[in-house]
């Protein structure tokens, strides 16, 4: 707001018309006189004062300077030196309002509105994106960029499907893990399950994208995706076979701190990760293998298998990396306990531990198991042989715990799982008796 209201200026031959068009009389050249400051010739040099709209300071300025700075402004604002960027994007503002503001305006790409239509006359204009970052396509990809414009939602605003418009995924796309969720969700409900590795490959998710966040059991954790075949530990991790399931129970179990999948080697050999590691209190890490085959080479996946296996042993060895080494052999055609026991007798000279006792449930990966198994399992933490546990007394135990809760996933209820077997519950005996005893007396 201009507050000064009226000027004191010298008649000068180069004004002297100006002003007595204005209605002043002429005296003679460089006397002093007053106007108004609607009159003021607007190249004067007189100081004048103002008040910023903005931030309510008041300042002075060259008239001539003044009336510069509301040249092409529609805010109808004054601003001092502080504020001007202020004025200038609310006037940037009004103009896009207008329609007036140009390709090459400052603030032009600040405004959405005018990166998805520059998006648009592009698409239209060439029918894909494969060049966006090149040529005529680099300014608008700069500026999308600049302005964290995510391509898919711009595009998709602009009524168009992203993969119709590329014919590959751009680099970088899967970086972000909510895209790849999102495309993971379209292929399970494709093929009614997680996709396989191949199935992703086709839809342009390719190994690295899949290794780069964890590998496909690392996906389906992040995703919350649990299948009635998945090994998922007690620490939430899905682990590949029942083998390593079963030796995550039991460090879990002894309270062994471990990481999973971690890199034992150089960088020259990222290829290749162990299943669990251990930093015992003072000494240098453990990596623990946990082999899926035996070496009887009766087909092209033992051999294959059996051929990473030895490379991987010998370069355990080549780089002086500690390791445990459990066989296939101390889980197959073995009862859980003697599991149990094979794995502390392996761990317990690299670690230390004393024995502590592991119910056989604790480790059993209960969704593969029959149900024939999982009644023999259940009927251990029975004190009767002629029914089902008794549950209130059993809860206390993990391992019942975790039985009864396959259970109840096959089956609408405990009892009708014992009627499989011609078992009837805990409580329903003790009815039973109580009938019994009552009919004893009569």
């Amino acid at each position: 707001m201009l507050l000064t209201k009226t000027a004191n200026v010298k008649w000068y031959y180069k004004t002297k018309e100006y002003y007595e068009n204005k209605g002043y009389v002429f005296t003679k050249f460089n006397d002093i006189f007053e106007v108004s400051i609607e009159d003021l010739y607007e190249g004067s040099s007189v100081y004048v004062e103002y008040q910023c709209d903005f931030c309510g300071k008041k300042r002075n300025k060259v008239y001539k300077d003044y009336t510069d700075s509301k040249k092409n402004d529609f805010t109808n604002k004054d601003a001092c030196r502080g504020c001007y960027p202020i004025r200038k994007e609310e006037n940037m503002k009004i103009r896009q309002r207008k329609g007036i503001l140009k390709r090459n305006d400052p603030y032009y790409w600040k405004f959405k509105e005018n990166r998805l239509e520059e998006l648009k006359l592009y698409i239209e204009k060439h029918g894909t994106l494969d060049s966006i970052t090149m040529g005529e396509g680099i300014i608008i990809n700069q500026q999308m960029n600049n302005y964290k414009d995510d391509l898919e939602e711009m595009v998709n605003e602009l009524g168009y499907s992203l993969f119709d418009l590329v014919s590959r995924i751009p680099i970088g796309y899967y970086d972000d893990f909510n895209k790849l969720e999102k495309n993971i969700l379209v292929l399970i409900e494709k093929y009614s399950r997680f996709p396989r590795l191949a199935e992703c490959q086709n839809e342009g998710i390719s190994q690295y994208i899949i290794d780069k966040h964890g590998g496909i059991d690392e996906i389906k954790r992040k995703m919350k995706y649990y299948d009635d075949t998945d090994l998922i530990d007690d620490r939430g991790w899905y682990n590949k076979s029942s083998y390593e399931y079963m030796v995550a129970q039991f460090l879990i179990s002894y309270n062994i701190p471990y990481k999973r999948e971690q890199y034992p080697f150089p960088n020259s050999e990222r290829e290749f990760r162990s299943d669990f590691t251990l930093f015992p209190l003072n000494k240098e890490p453990i990596h623990v293998e946990v082999w899926g085959y035996n070496d009887k080479l009766d087909n092209d996946i033992e051999m294959e298998y059996s051929k990473r296996k030895k490379e991987k042993k010998e370069l355990y060895e080549k780089y002086g990396v500690n390791l445990i080494s459990i066989e296939k052999s101390i889980f197959k055609d073995t009862k859980y306990h003697q599991i149990i026991e094979s794995l502390y007798i392996i761990f317990k000279d690299f670690l230390e531990i004393k024995y502590v006792h592991v119910e056989d449930a604790i480790i059993i990966p209960t969704n593969l198991i029959s149900d024939e198994e999982l009644f023999d399992k259940i009927m251990e933490y029975s004190d009767n042989d002629d029914c089902l546990p008794n549950t209130s007394r059993s809860f206390d135990k993990k391992g019942f715990g975790r039985l009864y809760k396959e259970i109840i996933k096959r089956y609408d209820s405990f009892s009708d799982f014992g009627k499989k077997f011609n078992m009837i519950t805990f409580n329903e005996k003790m009815k039973n008796d109580k009938l019994n005893i009552q009919q004893f007396n009569i």
